[in-house]
């Protein structure tokens, strides 16, 4: 059970990172950022994004079928958008000014703005798998570095079967 909860903890963790501290933003930077991640589209990507997130994490343990619904539950509470909205703000306006905010809103509100806004959870999703990909073909070599830093020796070579 232990394992389960931190492998539960863990998949949850990747997608929670502490935010530099910003200067308070004002009022019209507020607003202005808000406009632009509903241009972007940002409450249904992000939701998107946790679920894919959730189910590769499930696919690639197994033992977490049992308490998917509680993982849901939880990133419902406190990965959604609807629980990190201001913090949301708050990054996108303590990063741009309220003029670059509108100038990204004018390009996200165009047709191909909306272009990349509604391919973007795909984008996020296709790149996610190439990177799993990439290290799946190279995860032995992964390995063998790793061993090497901490001074293990290689793995031996699987036997060859009569």
């Amino acid at each position: 059970m232990k394992m389960i909860l931190s492998a539960a903890a863990a998949a949850l963790g990747v997608v929670l990172a502490a935010a530099p501290a910003r200067a308070q933003p004002s009022a019209q930077q507020r607003a202005a950022a808000t406009e632009l991640l509903m241009a972007m589209h940002v409450p249904e990507v992000l939701d998107a994004s946790v679920q894919q997130m959730l189910d590769q994490q499930i696919r690639a343990a197994p033992e977490l079928q049992g308490v998917q619904d509680v993982m849901r539950e939880f990133a419902r509470r406190f990965v959604s958008w609807e629980a990190l909205r201001e913090q949301y703000v708050d990054i996108y306006a303590g990063t741009f000014t309220e003029d670059e905010l509108r100038q990204m809103t004018d390009f996200y509100r165009s047709d191909v703005g909306q272009k990349l806004a509604r391919a973007t959870p795909r984008l996020m999703a296709e790149g996610a798998e190439l990177g799993q990909r990439a290290v799946q073909a190279h995860r032995a070599e992964l390995e063998q570095m790793i061993r090497a830093r901490l001074g293990q020796p290689a793995a031996a070579p699987p036997a060859a079967r009569p």
